[in-house]
């Protein structure tokens, strides 16, 4: 079939005659025929330009997404890195804006791996200290159990040579054998605090509701203080819920610290609260003799004491172990002394305050 064009060029350029040569006619028909294997050969390359160009689009398409994805996956391992880096030194951190994401996947595989073995160390460290504090424990007793039996003795032995040499005993012999008595209760006393010492803080008692005032004013009751010491307790103070047994500690040893080494004729102790939403910060405060700043650490060392044990009998170990307890409550205590004015000691408390300026029934 002739395509429309090839018709029109020859109707209009060939007449009759030549349109009835044998030899026209074939050429004719191979022109024709060129026309159709060129449409054909046409619509075939349109087609698979058409094809051609969905597939780009779709490809670009894929790789906008791709890229997008992997933009979103570099700003998630940054921000991994910023993370992981927040406890080390700022000097150490590695600026992350410029690395590539396969940069930051090595560094953060490397990282994790570094925090994994530490924390299997920590782990470890943490199953060894454990287990020295059951070892420390078990020696504690052990060895104030086996100390307690001959210092028995000594005492013994001590009261028995006076009572047979009661009446042959020189005076400054008696005062030996009392200073002797005096030595062997001191070093029970030893043992007995080391004992307390290993102890405290570690036997965990159950939460209930504790009237501060009401325990503070048993406290002072069973330390029955001389006349001349005032003691003075603030109004405002709640109940709380906590461990009343650990409480009762500390604020027992810091009264008692404060009647202990007050050396005025009208001694004044003071026992202060303040809420600090949450925590409570208790305050011992007396007119006694003052410490001077380069000891208030120390004195919360164990064994350690400022005055002379033949002055004040004293094992140097109630405010280590107040300190101790303060701490494992996750609370903090500290003093605030001059000498010749007195001092505060001050220890927070955390533990919700159930009731504010009342007293239970």
């Amino acid at each position: 079939m002739k395509t429309k064009l090839l018709s029109n060029q020859i109707r209009k350029h060939l007449g009759q005659e030549e349109l009835n040569n044998p030899k026209v006619l074939a050429l004719i028909d191979a022109v024709n025929n060129s026309y159709g294997h060129y449409e054909k050969d046409r619509e075939l390359l349109e087609k698979a330009m058409d094809l051609s160009s969905n597939e780009l689009n779709e490809a670009n398409t894929k790789l906008r997404l791709e890229s997008e994805d992997n933009k979103i996956a570099i700003e998630r391992l940054k921000e991994s890195l910023r993370i992981l880096q927040e406890d080390e030194p700022e000097n150490l951190r590695l600026n992350v804006e410029n690395l590539s994401i396969n940069d930051l996947a090595e560094i953060i595989q490397a990282e994790t791996a570094r925090r994994k073995l530490a924390e299997q160390k920590y782990k470890a460290n943490v199953a060894n200290l454990e287990r020295s504090n059951r070892e420390l424990d078990q020696f504690a007793y052990v060895v104030s159990h086996d100390l307690k039996a001959p210092l028995r003795a000594i005492a013994s032995l001590a009261e028995w040579i006076e009572e047979d040499l009661e009446e042959k005993l020189t005076p400054e012999s008696k005062s030996n054998l009392e200073l002797l008595r005096g030595r062997v209760l001191r070093m029970e006393s030893l043992i007995h605090g080391i004992l307390a010492y290993s102890k405290a803080g570690k036997v965990t008692g159950d939460l209930k509701l504790v009237d501060v005032n009401k325990l503070i004013n048993d406290i002072i009751d069973s330390l029955n203080p001389s006349p001349h010491i005032k003691i003075t307790i603030d109004e405002n103070l709640p109940i709380i819920e906590t461990e009343e047994t650990k409480l009762y500690q500390v604020l027992g040893n810091l009264i008692s610290n404060s009647i202990k080494y007050n050396d005025k004729a009208k001694g004044q102790i003071q026992v202060k609260y303040l809420d600090l939403e949450g925590v409570c910060q208790f305050t011992v405060e007396d007119n006694g003799p003052g410490i001077e700043k380069e000891y208030h650490n120390r004195i919360f060392m164990i064994f350690q004491t400022l005055s002379a044990r033949d002055h004040v009998e004293s094992t140097g170990i109630g405010l280590s172990i107040v300190k101790k307890i303060v701490e494992e409550q996750g609370g903090k205590i500290w003093i605030e002394s001059e000498p010749g004015q007195g001092a505060k000691f001050i220890f927070t408390w955390p533990a919700p305050v159930k009731i504010k300026n009342k007293s239970l029934a």
